[in-house]
């Protein structure tokens, strides 16, 4: 995932220095004036290169400094400062918390891969920094991406616009140690791989959805249809969904009939299509008879079955969905260890080295 600060809005700069960083991605924000990148300058413009790749460390340097004076002269009078918690402020404000820095920790900022493109009076600087506080032996160190546009004013090039953007660390599934029941038949995928993982899912939730298009389809071909996993579907309905415990009725029900997979495709495939007629509709085309499962719908066993797995999800310590599980049986045991944990939808290559890490731990 990927966490990215933009902020251009016409004359309007929106300026997000690396000491903040952004609680949220935005997946529909628009760029006016970035959109259209300038086209680079052409080989021989290395005046104007050369001289924007300094200015770039020197607007670094002088925030290291806390030098007012300095990033007066190079900073924009259109100006204004967006934080990571939403904090807006002027050129002016900017200057006016500038503070010289003191103290013994020293803090460098180096960069690397850096790209201009200059057309006329703008230009945009793009390159990876590395931001490093602390002494020797006790470092700590932030990886991000500055894409800094300028404009050239009265013959000196001024910055009026910065976007930063963040990788967050690599996620390591977290380590669990505790059993849990495994049903064979209900699995998808060989009944006698040594490694199961559990997906705790709600129907109606968008992240559970995500997953099934996203991650599920390569995580299937590659260690499902394999056979060198099987996976068990939790149903884990949150209040906060008002058609979730439904859903998960018709999706246990259809388990009951061996229908578990090709329904839960079908729910997890559109959420409107979330209403008792649709779940009707479903079971008879995955060739489920239509009497026993309005039966097996109504019966107040289903949602005893339903409030069991919510009351052992949350013993288990299943907050939200999706949760997987990951755990390792022998070929004849019908209860699994879990020892691996990943919340949420994570993309597949987080799947992909938990799930071989367990599977090189048996020698598989």
């Amino acid at each position: 995932m990927r966490r990215t600060l933009i902020l251009v809005l016409s004359s309007l700069v929106l300026w997000s220095y690396p000491t903040a960083r952004a609680q949220s991605p935005c997946a529909t924000c628009s760029v006016p004036s970035l959109a259209q990148s300038p086209a680079p300058s052409p080989r021989g413009a290395g005046p104007a290169e050369s001289e924007l790749k300094a200015l770039d460390a020197e607007i670094d340097q002088a925030f290291l400094r806390g030098d007012r004076a300095a990033l007066a002269a190079l900073l924009d009078d259109s100006l204004v400062l967006v934080g990571g918690f939403d904090e807006v402020g002027s050129k002016a404000q900017i200057l006016e918390q500038m503070q010289p820095r003191k103290g013994p920790m020293k803090t460098t900022i180096s960069s690397s891969d850096v790209v201009v493109a200059v057309s006329g009076d703008s230009a945009v600087v793009t390159s990876k920094k590395t931001r490093t506080t602390g002494e020797s032996g006790a470092q700590e160190s932030s990886r991000y991406r500055d894409t800094n546009g300028y404009a050239r004013r009265g013959g000196k090039w001024r910055l009026i616009s910065s976007q930063t953007s963040y990788e967050d660390p690599p996620y390591v599934a977290k380590d669990v140690s505790f059993d849990l029941d495994f049903d064979p038949a209900a699995a998808l995928g060989d009944g006698r791989a040594q490694v199961v993982v559990y997906e705790f899912s709600d129907y109606e939730c968008p992240m559970c959805r995500h997953f099934a298009a996203e991650t599920f389809p390569r995580f299937e071909k590659d260690y499902v249809r394999t056979g060198r996993v099987a996976l068990v579907f939790r149903d884990n309905p949150l209040t906060v969904h008002p058609r979730a415990a439904s859903a998960a009725a018709a999706g246990a029900c259809a388990e009951t009939f061996g229908k578990r997979w090709p329904m839960t495709e079908r729910l997890l495939r559109d959420p409107v299509a979330l209403s008792d007629d649709d779940f009707r509709r479903h079971a008879r085309e995955i060739g489920i008879e239509s009497a026993g499962f309005e039966r097996c719908v109504s019966d107040p066993a289903t949602a005893g079955k339903i409030r069991q797995g919510l009351e052992e999800a949350k013993r288990l310590g299943v907050k939200g969905t999706p949760i997987f599980l990951i755990g390792v049986r022998r070929p004849e045991d019908r209860r699994v260890r879990a020892v691996r944990k990943i919340e949420g939808a994570l993309p597949y290559e987080v799947f992909q080295a938990t799930l071989d890490g367990v599977l090189r731990a048996r020698g598989l």
